[in-house]
């Protein structure tokens, strides 16, 4: 096997990511080991190196802190999941190492990518996957997450980290100063203030781009634990407004509705400005970016707000 290279920080590993030529070896490792049968190619996404069979998936981790959190949190999150779903999630097969670094292998679920065809679908169509996948995510949260909670980090600590990134001038590059200010005076707003609900759930985290599958009116999957947490439920539901409902009102009211969201909750007129200060204090998300994937309407954040988690 030739050897997997001595990976000293993230930016030596992403500029090595997308060579396939680089994890053949280890691949044909793996599947000897475990008797798994190719042919594996490598996928076009993911953070971490993936290869997808007809069946099954490989993700092999470096040995850095932030992907060895990833590596333990999704096969945490996967055994707390199992098959608890209404929807189908990977089956979790085997979690090992090939010297210093970590690899799961999980069945490999079919279907496309929801923002890939969201534009489309028809309302009707758009109503049933969400209302699906609104369901599933009210399942999700009520799983126990013990298994989880063991390997990932606090969630008082996780959003306090946040609050402050959020806060940073440098989370808000590309934008004008104007817009950068209006950042800052909303997320102060918010300081000091307690969560709206004191329930810790199993969160996915990043139910957005690439990460539900549907296939005929059907989702087919929910894929990509390895940013999952135990925290505050609503952090789940801000990547829906914005990356799969993508600012339809209908659409995003039956997920809400099938989450079991009550019309009073839903005629809260501070839930969408919550929902926005979570995206904002995503982990990976800055509103710059945002705003230039999802190019929304323009208007102030309150205006966004609504647009991506208002309800009809």
């Amino acid at each position: 096997m030739q050897p997997l290279p001595l990976i000293r920080d993230v930016q030596a590993f992403n500029s090595l990511l997308r060579r396939p030529g680089q994890w053949v070896g280890a691949i044909a490792t793996i599947c000897e080991k475990h008797g798994l049968s190719g042919p594996f190619a490598q996928s076009e996404n993911g953070s971490s190196v993936v290869f997808l069979s007809e069946d099954h998936c490989i993700k092999l981790h470096p040995p850095l802190p932030g992907f060895l959190e990833s590596h333990h949190c999704e096969a945490a999150a996967l055994r707390c999941i199992g098959d608890g779903l209404r929807i189908p999630t990977p089956q979790l097969l085997i979690e090992d190492a090939l010297g210093e670094w970590t690899y799961l292998v999980s069945t490999r679920l079919r279907g496309r990518s929801i923002d890939a065809v969201w534009d489309e679908l028809d309302t009707n169509t758009r109503v049933a996957l969400a209302t699906q996948l609104g369901h599933a995510i009210r399942e999700l949260h009520q799983l126990s997450a013990e298994g989880l909670a063991a390997v990932c980090e606090p969630w008082q600590e996780f959003r306090k980290g946040q609050q402050e990134r959020g806060l940073d001038a440098k989370r808000q590059r590309g934008l004008s100063p104007e817009r950068s200010a209006e950042v800052t005076d909303f997320l102060r707003r918010f300081e000091g203030g307690d969560e709206p609900t004191k329930v810790s759930s199993l969160l996915h985290t990043e139910i957005g781009p690439s990460h539900v599958l549907v296939d005929e009116g059907r989702v087919t999957g929910l894929i990509d634990f390895g940013d999952a947490r135990v925290g505050d439920p609503e952090y789940d539901l801000a990547p829906v407004g914005m990356f799969v409902t993508r600012g339809d009102p209908v659409a995003f009211g039956s997920f809400c509705a099938a989450y079991g969201i009550d019309a009073a909750a839903l005629a809260d007129p501070a839930r969408p400005a919550r929902l926005l200060r979570h995206a904002l204090l995503h982990r990976y998300g800055t509103l710059a970016w945002y705003l230039d994937v999802l190019s929304p309407p323009a208007g102030s954040l309150e205006q966004l707000a609504t647009h991506w988690f208002g309800v009809s």
